[in-house]
């Protein structure tokens, strides 16, 4: 592929028709064009919404001027349409990555949920028997409930 068209098409966003590439032009000089047969080169922007998403790069080795305009309009609008399924993969590729991300963390909170409950069971269970009745305790005897408590 021609470095400079590439570069240019990338660069300014436009495409680069060359009817024939071995004629005298601004891409002359490109090594690929010196050292390939390639005829007629054209080069399309693939754009979304003014972002560049890709370049299309398409040539002909046999003949000059193979590019018509009706054939470089049916080119744009395949590419247009390249660029909104590129798009539209990435986004579906994005979805999948925050739909795992949110299966994870669902898991993970699950799992808190099931500690949780654990331990609200365990305190429940825990202060009942602390609010049980002690055997040979009066409930205004606070000195002996003092070391009740230190044991614990």
């Amino acid at each position: 592929m021609p470095e400079s068209v590439l570069r240019y098409v990338v660069r300014t966003k436009e495409s680069v028709i060359l009817d024939d590439a071995s004629a005298h032009s601004s891409f002359s000089d490109d090594a690929y064009i010196r050292n390939t047969p390639a005829r007629s080169i054209l080069c399309l922007p693939l754009l979304k919404q003014a972002k560049l998403m890709g370049v299309l790069h398409v040539e002909n080795n046999l003949a000059p001027g193979v590019f018509t305009p009706s054939k470089i309009a049916v080119l744009k609008v395949l590419a247009s349409q390249a660029a909104i399924a590129w798009e539209n993969a990435r986004l579906y590729r994005e979805q999948e990555q925050g739909r795992d991300e949110l299966q994870k963390a669902q898991a993970a909170l699950a799992h808190v949920a099931r500690i949780t409950t654990l331990f609200s069971l365990k305190a429940s269970h825990t202060i009942r028997r602390m609010n049980a009745p002690v055997p040979g305790f009066k409930s205004t005897d606070t000195t002996t409930a003092i070391a009740l408590v230190a044991k614990f």
